[in-house]
């Protein structure tokens, strides 16, 4: 009976780093997972335009670190949220900080192309295309209203929003006030349209 009881004692020890080293593999490859998984979002994500491209993203079991910089605020809202909606995630760190401001380009001929592919107008000013882009990133970066169903036309400095998408009248109010918190806005003219959350 006692060399029973030996002989299962020295499997236990022969046996349990092992376990240990299986778990902890399976911890790492879950990590790993995530962070591709969210990497994958920023990539699919249609309004992110390449503004998460120096975010560097951790997992610990189920954790999301975000750190690296981004160009204006509504990029490092807009990161949280995309990495927040990823399966798997139960929580997020950001730490992502702001880049100074002479780092921010604004590339206004891609932001036209952007527009005209989405069917959405921009006057002919530099100005108006410039709040076009700040608009769309204001917007995208609330939750509510961060998939693509709000379209943006700007001419003369004036706003329109339209389209319709699937959620609150707060989320419609959050967009509208969002619009109008960009600097250069003259007004703000909502045709949008909610279809209640099924």
């Amino acid at each position: 009976m006692r060399g029973t009881s030996l002989r299962l004692m020295l499997l236990a020890l022969v046996f349990a780093p092992t376990a240990c080293q299986r778990q902890t593999e399976i911890h790492t490859v879950d990590d790993t997972a995530l962070v591709n998984a969210v990497r994958n979002n920023f990539a699919a994500d249609h309004d992110t335009k390449g503004a998460t491209a120096q975010v560097e993203i951790h997992a610990k079991d189920g954790v999301v670190t975000l750190s690296g910089k981004v160009d204006t605020v509504s990029d490092k809202a807009l990161a949280e949220n995309i990495a927040r909606r990823t399966t798997g995630v139960t929580s997020i760190i950001n730490q992502i900080v702001i880049a100074e401001p002479t780092a921010a380009l604004f590339n206004e001929q891609a932001v036209r192309e952007e527009a005209l592919k989405n069917g959405e107008k921009i006057g002919p000013d530099a100005e108006d295309a410039r709040i076009y882009d700040e608009v769309r990133r204001q917007i995208v970066a609330h939750e509510g209203t961060s998939k693509r169903e709000i379209f943006v036309d700007v001419v003369n400095r004036n706003v329109t929003l339209r389209g319709r998408f699937v959620g609150t009248s707060t989320a419609r109010d959050e967009a509208i006030a969002a619009a109008r918190s960009v600097q250069g806005v003259n007004a703000v003219n909502n045709r949008l349209i909610v279809s209640a959350i099924k």
